[in-house]
């Protein structure tokens, strides 16, 4: 009785484990391509530096103007304030001096 149940135990953990790996579904290894690399499809290659460095430029250029619009902004809305700062004081001072 003892033998049936070790039996039984190794051959329930060896389906275990086997259901186990085919659970996984681990991708084959296709060695084909490493071997012709025209094979690959232009989908699977990586982009170029190139193509990179000048997506990159782009998009330094785009946010530079970002940039100088937005300091310029910044600039036009601080003289303005700066104006009403102004005018507020001058309107502070002739209030004053007519109450007196």
């Amino acid at each position: 009785m003892r033998n049936y149940i070790i039996g039984l135990s190794i051959l329930l953990l060896a389906l275990s484990g086997i259901i186990t790996f085919k659970a996984l579904d681990i991708p084959v290894r296709n060695t084909h391509y490493q071997d012709n690399p025209k094979g690959l499809k232009s989908k699977d290659l990586p982009p170029e530096p190139e193509e990179i460095t000048g997506q990159l430029a782009k998009e330094q250029a785009a946010n530079r103007v970002l940039v100088e619009e937005l300091q310029a902004t910044i600039s036009r809305l601080e003289d303005k304030l700066s104006n009403k700062t102004e005018e507020s004081q001058t309107n502070v001072e002739t209030e004053e001096s007519k109450k007196t």
